[in-house]
């Protein structure tokens, strides 16, 4: 006699058996080309969901340990209870079984915090995984590598939730942070430009002032009129304010780019 235990969540399984020797085989159900047996599916597509994640979480929201980590709120849309064993969190395409969810149920309109912090042994759910606020996917998947759930998040606000509005089943946009709870009374955010880039005085004499806003690593770079490079200068993210030297140039036009990943802002600069 032969055993085999099968951890299956989702819809319906219809599935038959095949077993063989070195002489023969057979299959169950005899006509398994038009019969199968079925497990019945623990819940259907949609019924559990990724509803809502920050991945710059700086004052918003703190842990067991009074940190400020990333984190991932599961939910609930069925009408009975869920079993998360057997079921895993991933943001790695090539492994979606990175991390199994803990042995436990999902009551029906509730949810589950997932702190994405690489801190499996505090207190609480915590992932073995940290998001990355420069943008990257998510998956919920089962233990067959099915994908119940997953979604490619674009780079992260601070302290500003990326969710499901409405709740569990809307589209995923910024929002005010509504840890644990439901999103439909959360604000939308708008995003905010992902460069900024500002130069005065406009016309110039001896000396620009330029403040650069952006959400990652930028380049600014400052050309003359025919495309020839006179300054270049790599800055991390944030507010920065720099100035640019213009005494000895010839009166003209010339131009401020800011680039950073597929982002490109420009200035024309007048000097007299």
């Amino acid at each position: 006699m032969y055993t085999a235990q099968v951890v299956y969540h989702g819809a319906d399984l219809a599935y038959y058996i095949f077993a063989e020797n070195d002489s023969s085989g057979v299959f169950s159900p005899p006509r398994s080309a038009y019969e199968f047996y079925t497990i019945a599916g623990t819940f259907s597509e949609g019924d559990l969901v990724i509803n809502e994640l920050m991945a710059s979480n700086k004052t918003s929201q703190s842990d067991d340990e009074n940190e400020f980590d990333d984190w991932i709120e599961l939910y609930n849309n069925s009408e009975a209870p869920i079993a998360l064993l057997g079921l895993f969190l991933s943001d790695d395409l090539s492994d979606l079984n990175k991390w199994a969810l803990p042995d436990m149920f999902i009551q029906p309109d509730d949810y589950l915090i997932v702190w994405a912090d690489s801190e499996t042994s505090q207190s609480g759910v915590h992932s073995n995984f940290k998001l990355n606020a420069t943008g990257e996917q998510l998956f919920l998947s089962d233990a067959g590598s099915t994908i119940l759930d997953s979604l490619t998040f674009p780079q992260q606000l601070d302290d500003v939730s990326y969710a499901r509005k409405p709740n569990g089943t809307g589209s995923f946009t910024f929002l005010s942070a509504t840890f644990n709870t439901s999103n439909d009374s959360a604000t939308i955010i708008p995003k905010k430009a992902s460069l900024v880039l500002d130069v005065h005085p406009n016309p110039v004499n001896e000396t620009l002032f330029i403040t650069i806003e952006s959400q990652a690593k930028s380049m600014l770079s400052f050309y003359d009129a025919v495309g020839r490079l006179l300054y270049s200068n790599l800055f991390t993210a944030g507010i920065i304010q720099t100035t640019i030297s213009t005494k000895g140039l010839k009166p003209g036009v010339y131009f401020s780019v800011l680039r950073s990943n597929d982002s490109l802002a420009t200035k024309k600069v007048i000097k007299f």
